[in-house]
């Protein structure tokens, strides 16, 4: 797994489920996975990225909601 550039609570995974066809997978530290299948290997990454763009805001605000403290 690699750290998803800009967002360091996420790692991601690219495999080549088929003959041209890829699966990324992306985890946050705390558990929350984001999963995508497609066969352009760029555009797979940038729609991880963007969901777990929106995911990690609605993380960090639940954890600002509990009165827990951030984590990065």
């Amino acid at each position: 797994m690699m750290n998803l550039e800009g967002l360091p609570n996420w790692r991601v995974e690219l495999k080549e489920v088929s003959a041209g066809v890829y699966k990324a997978t992306a985890v946050h530290t705390l558990g929350p996975r984001i999963e995508r299948t497609g066969t352009d290997e760029e555009k797979l990454i940038g729609e991880i990225k963007t969901a777990a763009t929106r995911m990690e805001l609605e993380i960090e605000k639940k954890i600002s909601e509990a009165g827990g403290p951030a984590r990065s």
